[in-house]
């Protein structure tokens, strides 16, 4: 997934942490128009959270973009205007991110953050990634490979799903097996930055050597702001298929 994933950071002693639910990626957008970033929790009241949000563009550390407290105050990071605006919606229990006017610059991963000063708790979101349309967009190329026979012959079988190729530099990956999504056994790498300015990024499945002989179908799916719906890629040991 996205460079921070989720962090959950808390000290002993608390009872119950929340949980921030953000779209992976929004839909795409030109510039000069607004997007909304919308984190929704669970576990928790948004009202009695003081929010925080960062942005991470690709290859970058993450910065802080602003922050919005219980009383309504915004504090803003450095270089960051009020095109950023933050705001809290009771009926859905979320806090939305509202960007104006957008730039080539705001396309990012952006987290949003849940800090509770009464539990000392810090709970990040998993990231929505923003992306705005560009005539330079590329849509990824997907290639899904089996494992080989020597790690099989070892006991374990690792399914190897290259993405390439894409711009901008923002995609999901998820994995599927028999139709089902798994984390399991899944280690995906960090995005990189090709030779002609396109994206790659590497994500793997290790299975018990057993698992892929029984025949399972296994399924690297790719999202990414250039396609209508996802990449799917399958494979398993008997057959291979697009």
């Amino acid at each position: 997934m996205y460079l921070l994933g989720t962090l959950l950071l808390h000290l002993t002693g608390v009872l119950a942490v929340p949980v921030l639910n953000q779209t992976p990626i929004s839909d795409p957008v030109s510039a000069g128009e607004t997007s909304e970033l919308k984190c929704a929790m669970q576990n928790g009241k948004m009202g009695s959270y003081y929010m925080s949000w960062y942005r991470q563009r690709p290859g970058e550390a993450p910065v802080w973009v602003l922050a919005h407290s219980t009383s309504g105050s915004i504090y803003r990071g450095t270089g960051f205007t009020d095109r950023f605006k933050p705001s809290r919606d009771t009926s859905s229990n979320s806090h939305i991110l509202t960007i104006g006017s957008l730039e080539p610059g705001d396309s990012a991963v952006y987290y949003c953050a849940a800090w509770d000063s009464s539990a000392a708790t810090f709970t990040f979101g998993p990231g929505t990634a923003l992306s705005l349309r560009s005539s330079e967009d590329r849509k990824p190329s997907v290639l899904l490979l089996p494992p080989s026979s020597e790690e099989i012959d070892s006991g374990w079988a690792t399914l190897s799903c290259l993405v390439s190729r894409f711009k901008p530099g923002f995609v999901r990956v998820l994995w599927r097996v028999d139709d089902k999504e798994t984390d399991s056994g899944v280690t995906t790498g960090t995005v990189s930055t090709d030779s002609d300015q396109s994206y790659s990024l590497s994500s793997y499945l290790r299975v018990p050597a057993t698992a892929w002989n029984k025949g399972s179908s296994y399924t690297c799916s790719v999202d990414h702001g250039s396609l209508s719906s996802p990449l799917l890629k399958t494979i398993s040991s008997t057959a291979c298929s697009d």
